[in-house]
């Protein structure tokens, strides 16, 4: 089968490994699985920065191979910041460009999918007549924006990905005249393979080692876990490593020293994927109550590693997890709730504890690339093939 993926996140070729880039591990394991992928980046930049970054030797255009995808970069400006909008100029030069290169790499789609359709869909629109094929577009948080735009995009397509059910609740309230299926991300497939932490943190721990990874900015709400665990830093031993970065870096490191806790909370920056992973295999618990949310594949991949997981009530994590099954969920910004949940946690004996996180395991495998990458295929090919 033939796939194309329009998408406007994906790793450039100069891809250093250090984010999690669902759309590529999409990519792979169709690849592996027999498929023909080929990705067509559409990289929307601010024009100034845009023109920043091939000052500095970046090709706005380009073609490479990352793990036997085949990935075309076009690079497109936009010149309103934090905006969708293209000029008209810049959307049909860019149609042709992209129908010259489906051309020329000589690809006949079985089907097209559009992931961040919002910023890119006025492009895809163009291409419609030609490719003739079914065109999907997936929504994510992000693309809830312009109620018009999002409506056309809506009415030119049956069937809708969406990255969490809460996603499909929002757009259904624009057109209930779609049908939406849930496009989850997956955790890398090594992870699943040694879950049993070591025999002595199945015991009740003297101390226990948390772990947030994110951007470290104010939708995060990375500052309510430090404030919960400031109420508690007398009563409970725990240590807090913070994985990440962003502008709410100084503002957090602040907050540590004023609650005199640098003893128990590390910040490491921006980490690669392994040393991410490694980190959870050897965390308790793992942290992020955060709002919006599609979906959050490093919360699956701290269920697999063991972790007893606290996420975020009313995102796209909830459903996953189940209150006190495995894992808790807390509503974004509320102090308090996190602070009765930790506690809740803390107090746990292992065999609680053991339970909630072995099922918390059991569950992340249904989210694993490969079976992720496999569902994506037979929902759309065997689901729900009458809706194309």
């Amino acid at each position: 089968m033939n796939i194309l993926l329009f998408t406007t996140h994906y790793p450039d070729i100069h891809y250093d490994n250090k984010q999690t880039l669902a759309d590529h591990y999409f990519a792979r394991e169709w690849v592996k699985l027999g498929h023909r992928v080929v990705v067509i980046h559409i990289d929307i930049e601010f024009f100034p920065k845009k023109v920043l970054r091939e000052l500095n030797g970046y090709k706005s255009t380009s073609s490479f191979n990352l793990d036997n995808v085949e990935i075309h970069t076009i690079g497109v400006s936009r010149y309103f910041p934090k905006s969708a909008f293209l000029f008209k100029n810049t959307i049909n030069r860019n149609s042709k460009s992209i129908l010259l290169l489906i051309e020329k790499i000589g690809i006949i789609p079985d089907i097209v999918f559009v992931d961040f359709c919002y910023s890119q869909w006025e492009i895809i629109s163009q291409l419609r007549s030609y490719l003739k094929v079914n065109i999907i577009p997936i929504f994510n948080n992000c693309d809830i924006g312009n109620f018009e735009k999002v409506k056309g995009i809506l009415s030119d397509s049956s069937l809708i990905g969406v990255r969490s059910k809460k996603i499909s609740i929002e757009l259904n309230k624009i057109s209930t005249d779609n049908t939406y299926f849930v496009i989850y991300s997956g955790a890398p497939n090594e992870i699943f393979t040694n879950y049993i932490k070591e025999t002595e943190q199945c015991e009740q721990l003297d101390k226990y080692k948390l772990l947030y990874v994110g951007d470290l900015i104010p939708l995060k709400n990375v500052n309510t876990i430090i404030d919960a665990l400031n109420v508690l830093k007398d009563k409970y031993n725990f240590t807090l490593d913070i994985i990440g970065e962003g502008k709410s870096n100084n503002k957090l490191e602040r907050m540590v020293k004023k609650y005199q806790m640098m003893n128990i909370v590390s910040f490491h920056g921006k980490l690669k994927r392994e040393q991410v992973i490694k980190y959870m295999k050897e965390s308790d618990c793992f942290i992020m109550v955060i709002s919006p949310e599609s979906f959050g594949i490093v919360y699956v991949e701290a269920m697999a590693s063991g972790c007893y997981v606290i996420g975020s009530k009313n995102e796209g994590i909830d459903g996953i997890i189940i209150d006190h099954q495995n894992g808790v969920l807390v509503i974004p910004g509320n102090t308090s709730a996190l602070i009765e949940e930790l506690d809740y946690y803390f107090q746990l004996g292992k065999l609680e504890r053991e339970k909630i996180t072995s099922k918390a395991f059991e569950d992340s495998k249904m989210y694993s690339e490969e079976t992720v990458a496999n569902k994506i295929i037979e929902d759309v090919f065997i689901k729900y093939k009458d809706f194309l």
